[in-house]
Parts: structure tokens; sequence; C-alpha cells
């Protein structure tokens, strides 16, 4: 018993012990023929957080009238960096679904939808299991440590959102481009 005792305690020991720490990854990225990260007209401000080491962008689009409006999905498109456009999905849509024909999102007057967009073809199925691929490089897993992103190949290139909204019967578009300029690694890497 003693002994069990004493394995079970080395076994906890060697659990909690902490290896080496994941490299962690710090991008820079310049909006494309804007100031800032943001559209802006008389029915809407649409902010978004550009990405490519995730599968999707997060975006919040704020209704600034006094009239419901529509996020026309099967309308909107991921913008990759050669130039070719994407059907996307977003948040809550089931994955099984991503190439069906998607339902619009109503924004009450002067409310905000948060949301995220995410290309079709980054999010597949493996034959096991849903697989989240980075928009632009590839993820590994190194054992004990986390996941090693590869994405300098990324840097300089050029991604885009083009959104279709729909105000009182009217359907308006946004295009919103980003590059990533710059990339930083701290920790090991493999």
């Amino acid at each position: 018993m003693r002994k069990l005792a004493i394995t079970l305690a080395a076994l906890f020991v060697v659990g909690c012990a902490t290896g080496p720490k994941p490299p962690t990854y710090k991008r820079d990225y310049e909006p494309v023929d804007a100031k800032e990260f943001k559209y802006e007209d008389k029915n809407i401000v649409f902010t978004y957080t550009p990405m490519t080491f995730g599968s999707s962008i997060p975006f919040v689009m704020t209704n600034k009238t006094d009239k419901p409006i529509k996020v026309i999905w099967d309308e909107t498109t991921f913008i990759n960096p050669s130039g070719q456009s994407e059907k996307v999905i977003h948040e809550g849509v089931r994955l099984l679904d991503r190439n069906a024909p998607m339902v619009p999102s109503m924004i009450p007057p002067k409310a905000s939808l948060t949301d995220s967009i995410s290309p079709t073809s980054r999010v597949i199925w493996s034959g096991t299991s849903w697989e989240h691929l980075m928009i632009c490089g590839e993820q590994k897993l190194i054992p004990f440590t986390g996941y090693e992103q590869r994405d300098e190949e990324c840097i300089g290139k050029t991604f885009g959102l083009f959104v279709t909204y729909e105000v009182e019967g009217k359907k308006l578009n946004l295009s919103q481009k980003y590059k990533l300029v710059g990339r930083e690694v701290a920790g090991p890497v493999r």
C-alpha cells in the first residue's frame, strides 16, 4: 500500500510539473486604403479585428438607423491573398451546414451584432473531427509545448472582407482590407 501511495504521489508531482512553455506570437497588421480597422457610413459602424492565425475574423456591426438592418450572409465573402472571394460562415451556423444557404442576421435599430466570419475553406472535416485551419499559414502540434504557428509566408499579404447588408430593401456593401506587416515569436520554437 505504501508503494502505491508513493507511486501515486510521484505521478502527481510529475504531472503537475511545468514543462517548456509554448511560443507566443505577436502580429502586426495595417488597414489597406483606410486609417483604421473600421468602416462607417450613415447607416452602420463596422469594426473588426484583423486575423491570420485563427480561423475567423471577429467583428461588431452597429446599426445607426431607426430601421432594422439585415446582414446578407450568402452575399458576404472573404477575400484571400490571391484576390479570390470565398464563401463564409458566421457564428451559430452548424459546421455541417457550412455550404448551405444562410439566413440573414437582423440588427434592430440602434443595436449591434457581434459575430465572426470564417472562410468555409478553412473549416474542414478530417474524417473524425472538424478542423479550424489558420486563415493563412499552418499550425503544428508540438508535444508538451502546444502549437507552433507557421505563417511567415503571410507577411506582406492582403486579406479582405466584403459584407452585404440591407437597409429598407436596398442592398449595400462594405469592403475592408488588411495586411499582415510583421510577426514576432517569443519562446521555444523547433
